[in-house]
Parts: structure tokens; C-alpha cells; sequence
């Protein structure tokens, strides 16, 4: 929510956060990581299934 006080489309965007992460499909984000994850600037990030818990 930091922002939100200057912005209020901060307070939209956590509205429908939950569905956006739950309908994002692999294109989708496959074009978010070419065009964002760059070499020398590269995260990671692991995605667990449903019911499996983070070690």
C-alpha cells in the first residue's frame, strides 16, 4: 500500500491483485521477463503449488 496516500491507483491495483495473480498466463509473463529481466540485473523467484509449503 506505500503510495497510496499519493496515488490512488495503488488502492485499485491491491483490489484486484488476487485475481490478476491467478489469471496471468505463462505468455504473459514470459513478455514481462524479456522485457524487465536483464543480465546483470536478474532475480529469481520460486512458484509452489498449491499445498506444497516453502522449506
Amino acid at each position: 500500500m506505500e503510495g497510496a496516500t499519493h496515488d490512488p491507483r495503488y488502492v485499485q491495483a491491491m483490489h484486484t491483485m488476487g485475481q490478476d495473480m491467478l489469471t496471468v498466463t505463462a505468455p504473459q509473463l514470459q513478455a514481462l521477463a524479456s522485457k524487465y529481466l536483464v543480465p546483470g540485473k536478474s532475480w529469481s523467484a520460486i512458484v509452489l503449488a498449491d499445498g506444497v509449503a516453502a522449506k
